[in-house]
Parts: structure tokens; sequence; C-alpha cells
């Protein structure tokens, strides 16, 4: 299945996915880094911790649909999700 990140369906999002950590959690993208995706609805602002800081994701829908970019040498240990 091939889900347009950028341009999110309007239903709710989890509802048409098999496997939602095909789309959320950390994953690679194509100008060579990686980005953390979150699925949040009803959030108007999510943070997590990156590296020991706080980093607020960037809202890509009003569905709840959040993402971070961050380093393509970011691992699963790296973040912690508020």
């Amino acid at each position: 299945m091939s889900v347009n990140i950028k341009n999110p369906p309007a239903l709710e999002f989890s509802s048409f996915l098999r496997d939602p950590h095909q789309v959320l959690g950390l994953h690679p993208v194509a100008s060579g880094k990686k980005v953390i995706r979150l699925w949040r609805p009803g959030a108007s602002s999510v943070y997590l911790e990156l590296f020991g800081k706080t980093a607020e994701a960037k809202q890509m829908s009003s569905e709840g649909l959040f993402e971070v970019e961050v380093p393509e040498s970011t691992t699963w240990k790296d973040y912690r999700v508020y």
C-alpha cells in the first residue's frame, strides 16, 4: 500500500493502515536523513526528547500526523515521545 504522507486522506489516519508502523516511528527519507512520524489525534503540538533535548514535531495534517526530521545516524534509542 502506498501512503502519501504529505497529503494524508481526510479520514481517520489509523483506520486505513494495516501496519501503522510502516509510516509511524523512525524512517529514512529521500534527503538522506530520517524522520520520526507521530500520530496524536486532537493534539495541537507534540514534543519529544531527541538526543537529550526537547524538540517540537511539525504538524503535517489536521488529523494528527506530526513529523520531525533527524540526522541519518538517529536510532530508536535516541528519542522519547512525550
